[in-house]
């Protein structure tokens, strides 16, 4: 009877630590989040991306070149438009 109680405790203290673990990885990940360039514009200024002008571009636009079209087809319409201007307006790269 002992051992079993002493097997369910161990377990619930490994399950613990996990779990302790687990949330430690989320609150460091949440701390990268905060730090990131992405979050820090959008922070200290909420229209950043609404106001961004048509010659303006930012890096999220250029990882979104050469993108399948089944991820470009779920942006929003403006960011498709946006990313189509800017393709057509870079010069064309050796292939």
């Amino acid at each position: 009877m002992n051992e079993g109680t002493h097997e369910t405790t161990e377990k619930i203290k490994e399950s613990e630590k996990e779990l302790k673990e687990s949330l430690k990885k989320v609150v460091e990940g949440g701390l990268e989040l905060l730090k990131s360039p992405t979050f820090f514009a959008m922070q200290n200024n909420p229209n950043y991306w609404k106001n961004v002008n048509e010659d303006v571009y930012t890096m999220m636009d250029f990882v979104q070149l050469g993108a399948p079209e089944e991820y470009l087809s779920q942006l929003s319409v403006d960011l498709q438009k946006r990313i189509k201007v800017l393709f057509e307006k870079l010069p064309q790269l050796p292939k």
